[in-house]
């Protein structure tokens, strides 16, 4: 297991090899997957119907299964369902620089082989996928960004409202207004005030 500080030095690192313009907002993940990790990105058919997921690691950890369906629409989707892709694919990434290593042995041949093991590595299950979440979190809204965006809120609010950090409605509304700008859903952005206690949940 990585812990939030490993995650957090992972998505350094991609940044550093691979991705130095991350701070761009919102981040075009799939070129970064495709063009720089050289990772394939592969449809596949009725992804979402049959596992109840837009994007799913291959059992190799050699790249990502997007459900056929939304990458051929992927231009032309509802934005929301385009955030919800991006985050999708920033997830199965994350799986993919963590968790290589711990099912690299065992040489998956199916994806239902490998979705087999992660229900038997079921006490392990829930980090697995928060590390992953959390990756992906890290990874979309860079946190030196939204360090900038924080500051010039509060640098706009604090003589207005004296008591800002325990107004709810300001937060939901600064949440609201930064995941339009980073791509992300709002929540993801909630998420990331807590995780980098920037702005806790009151």
């Amino acid at each position: 297991m990585n812990g939030k500080t490993g995650v957090w030095a992972a998505v350094e690192e991609i940044r550093q090899q691979h991705w130095k313009d991350l701070g761009k907002v919102p981040a075009d993940v799939l070129t970064a997957i495709e063009v720089r990790l050289r990772l394939d990105v592969i449809p596949f058919p009725n992804l979402l119907r049959k596992y109840s997921a837009d994007a799913a690691v291959m059992p190799d950890f050699s790249g990502i299964y997007v459900d056929e369906q939304s990458y051929k629409f992927l231009e032309g989707q509802p934005l929301w369902q385009f955030n919800r892709l991006r985050f999708s694919l920033a997830h199965e990434l994350g799986h993919i620089v963590l968790h290589r290593k711990l099912a690299g042995d065992l040489k998956f041949k199916t994806l239902e082989d490998f979705r087999h093991w992660t229900r038997q590595y079921e006490e392990s299950r829930y980090m697995l996928e928060w590390e992953a979440n959390e990756f992906a979190g890290r990874l979309l809204v860079p946190v030196e960004r939204l360090k900038l965006d924080f500051d010039k809120f509060t640098s706009e609010v604090q003589d207005r409202f004296p008591a800002w950090w325990t107004n709810t409605n300001l937060r939901d509304a600064l949440a609201t207004k930064l995941a339009e700008e980073y791509g992300v859903h709002k929540d993801v952005i909630a998420c990331r005030f807590d995780r980098e206690d920037f702005w806790p949940t009151p």
